[in-house]
């Protein structure tokens, strides 16, 4: 008998010329040659070198020589090569598309096409690499050898993309602790892309606002480690039923490289606050990686105390669904690391739209939206077409549903259609932030309906980066979010009551403290569940006066006026901005804690020469919702002396100083904002002359002053902002007192909620507490 041949040998190869590292968001060039096997090429026939979706490197290009991504092609035999690129023509996950089509002749064994990928002969900077972390980045090539478009995969070669030189720093503490736990300090080094980083040496010191046992002075940063460790640190007891702590890192220099988040400690405590990022997608389905390295980096580089991995429905198959799993519970650890098993029900937005599904345990069964990836249909039936059969089904074949199923709905690529399709038996929040943007509308249209529902918010990480999903280059909008847990304890149990009740709040990335409080002057019925959705047998936890956020109490003395007298607290790494309270989508108060002097007075608006300006918003809904920004903003009669951006996430394309008194932008957001702050030579001298692509006006400086200047451009909530902040702002923890009348009535509930804006661009919300009636 003869041997078989080789794929390669009949269909011929493809070889990388270098296997050598690559760093991650730097200019490089790939040289691929492809050689022709037994069979040749046909005239007409080709090539196509995919790349996945989450890929965010430079879009390739062929007409400009002197531009990013400038890609060539050549036969060995003189044949002429036809390139195309496409951003969306492949098989999910691999959308990206490179045809090389060979034309006026066919190859013959042997013969080659040889690919530049970021040639840099004509003056072209190369390829920017992608902006994440790949140890095997496939080049996936496939072959059509014979003209008949249909294309064979061949052998691909990879390539290992790391990280780079450290540039920023994070120091990560717990967020609420009593003051006799013990505690570790997390350091990690993230290069100019967000990539934690192993390329570290030296030694650093450390300081910190109290007396902290345990703490070094100074520590050598382990060779090759993606982070620093220092367990069982524990605060001296000062006495206070309250303190804050932070620690500082230093470099040799003695400069402050970072300091940590607030660790809040107390004597007393009813909750302990975990932090999470329970949404984003490995490489099986659309991510990049594998599952085991996604909780591996959700632990140990993002520091997280909660993950779930949460695949597209319609490319789990049931293997996949067992490994899921099984290494979800292979990481969880009541220790230090908590994992939920779930997946993302992707059905289309007319059908319901996303939503994240959450189990207790493992042993329960997947119901896809569809099959559209998966070749096995024995289980078709299983389908729930739509996002009500989904909910119909998991309470029906879950009958300990209240406490093992959690459903959340999402804006992703596709978004939850909640005011069609919502169910309040197991959808208890709502996601309004992620790596996709920023989504109030969805909040918005949960109040519209009365629905009781708690506000988290996540990476939905593609990149391989949960707990820290920063968007990278591409269409993704926003640094991704992390929710924080109000748990009794730390275990799966806790984390699912702690999201039944809506004990939890949102935050745009960073670990902000936030504490909500109210007090009632009557008593009302605390429910353990939504009692338009729960009957009232067992649900009752308790008559009260005192709830937090998330809760929903009754009270039947509406007649005699109730009121709620809030307590809130706010602690974060950056100023504060502003606080913002509500009562549903109407806003009651703004709270600028910089304009209170110490006796209590409102400052002079010539005391603040600091400019901030801004734009957010997006298109509508549905994808490609980002809004492009490009435009200029000119200060006539006066000059810039110090300008600075925030929430410029894609480093391509930075804030431009033009002139003396002039920057540009092309940036995006995706219902987020962003800007810059600019301190000018006279605070209220000249004009200010904003130009872009989606609106243009001008405005004396002179009327720019402490409450927002606001322009309405339309699509949802797309607008700019101008207003004054101060040029030192030192507020980085306010509580505040406020007493609200309550009327509370059977068509409409309060639902009061803070939002809080600090002065990097970070962002945070409650989750309402709910005031209802009989």
């Amino acid at each position: 008998m003869n041997e078989p041949i080789a794929i390669e040998e009949k269909y011929g190869q493809i070889d990388l010329d270098s296997s050598e590292n690559y760093i991650a968001g730097t200019y490089s060039t790939l040289k691929l040659t492809y050689t022709a096997g037994i069979y040749g090429m046909d005239d007409l026939g080709g090539l196509k070198i995919l790349f996945r979706y989450a890929c965010d490197q430079s879009p390739l290009q062929f007409d400009s020589a002197l531009d990013v991504g400038y890609t060539t092609a050549s036969a060995s035999n003189g044949a002429r090569i036809e390139l195309s690129y496409a951003l969306r023509e492949g098989k999910r996950p691999w959308y990206k598309v490179l045809r090389v089509r060979i034309a006026g002749s066919g190859l013959k064994k042997g013969e080659r096409i040889k690919i530049i990928l970021g040639n840099t002969k004509f003056g072209s900077p190369g390829l920017r690499l992608q902006t994440f972390v790949e140890p095997k980045f496939e080049i996936r090539t496939m072959v059509d050898v014979f003209s008949t478009n249909v294309f064979l995969p061949i052998e691909s070669p990879y390539i290992s993309i790391i990280p780079g030189r450290p540039l920023k720093w994070q120091a990560v503490v717990p967020t609420l602790r009593s003051n006799k736990e013990t505690f570790s300090l997390k350091i990690r080094a993230e290069d100019k892309w967000g990539n934690p980083t192993n390329q570290i040496r030296g030694k650093f010191f450390l300081t910190a606002n109290t007396e902290i046992k345990g703490l070094p002075a100074w520590f050598n940063w382990i060779s090759e480690s993606y982070s620093h460790i220092i367990p069982n640190l524990s605060a001296r007891d000062i006495g206070n039923e309250q303190s804050s702590i932070r620690i500082s890192l230093k470099n040799s220099k003695g400069e402050i490289l970072v300091t940590s988040n607030p660790l809040i400690l107390k004597k007393t405590l009813d909750f302990l606050h975990f932090w999470g990022d329970i949404h984003g997608q490995s490489g099986e389905t659309i991510g990049t990686n594998t599952i085991k390295e996604y909780y591996e980096f959700a632990k140990n580089r993002a520091f997280l105390d909660v993950s779930s991995h949460q695949g597209n429905d319609f490319q789990i198959t049931n293997q996949l669904w067992k490994r899921i799993n099984r290494i979800s519970n292979e990481f969880n650890n009541p220790e230090d690391f908590i994992t939920l098993c779930g997946y993302e029900y992707s059905a289309n937005t007319a059908l319901g739209g996303d939503r994240n599904v959450y189990f207790i345990d493992s042993e329960r069964k997947i119901y896809r939206s569809s099959h559209a990836l998966i070749n096995d249909k024995s289980d078709l039936d299983s389908d729930c077409l739509t996002a009500d059969d989904l909910f119909q089904t998991l309470v029906h074949k879950n009958q300990d549903y209240d406490k093992s199923v959690i459903v959340i709905a999402h804006v992703g690529g596709r978004y939850a259609d909640i005011l069609g399709f919502h169910d309040g038996r197991i959808e208890h929040s709502i996601e309004i932030h992620s790596a996709w943007g920023t989504f109030e509308w969805l909040l918005k249209e949960a109040f519209k309906k009365n629905y009781r529902i708690g506000i988290v918010a996540n990476g939905d990480d593609h990149k391989g980066r949960p707990g820290i999903a920063y968007p990278g280059a591409s269409k993704f909008g926003a640094l991704g979010g992390l929710t924080c847990f109000l748990a009794k304890n730390f275990s799966r149990e806790a984390i699912f009551e702690a999201l039944k009740r809506r004990h939890h709040y949102a935050t745009t990335g960073e670990r902000i403290y936030i504490e909500v409080v109210g007090k009632l002057n009557c008593s009302g019925e605390l429910f353990r569940r939504d009692p338009a959705v729960f009957s009232l047998e067992n649900n009752i936890t308790e008559n009260t006066n005192e709830i937090i956020m998330g809760d929903i109490i009754r009270v039947s003395e509406v007649k005699n006026h109730p009121t709620i007298t809030l307590e809130v607290t706010i602690e974060g790494h950056s100023p504060i901005e502003r606080i913002e309270l509500f009562n549903g989508m109407v806003l009651l108060e703004t709270i600028k804690p910089f304009l209170i002097n110490e006796l209590g007075e409102i400052e002079s608006v010539k005391n603040y020469k600091k400019i901030r300006v801004l734009w957010e918003g997006a298109e509508f809904k549905a994808r490609r919702r980002n809004v492009q920004w490009m435009g200029t903003a000119e200060f006539r009669g006066n000059i810039i002396q110090k300008v600075s951006s925030f929430n410029f996430w894609n480093l391509d394309n930075p804030l431009v100083k033009e002139s003396p008194n002039k920057v540009s932008w092309n940036t995006m957001t995706s219902g987020n904002f962003q800007g810059f702050d600019v301190i000018l030579q006279d605070g209220m001298k000249g004009s200010f002359d904003f130009k872009s692509n989606q609106v243009e006006f001008t405005i004396p400086i002179s009327e720019i002053g402490l409450e927002d200047k606001i322009i309405e451009i339309g699509g949802i909530d797309k607008k700019v902002r101008i207003f004054r902040i101060p040029i030192f702002n030192r507020i980085r923890s306010y509580h505040f007192s406020r007493k609200l009348e309550l009327n509370p009535n059977t068509k409409k509930d309060e639902q009061i909620w803070i939002r809080a804006t600090f002065e990097n661009g970070h962002q945070a919300w409650s989750s309402p507490i709910y005031i209802i009636s009989n």
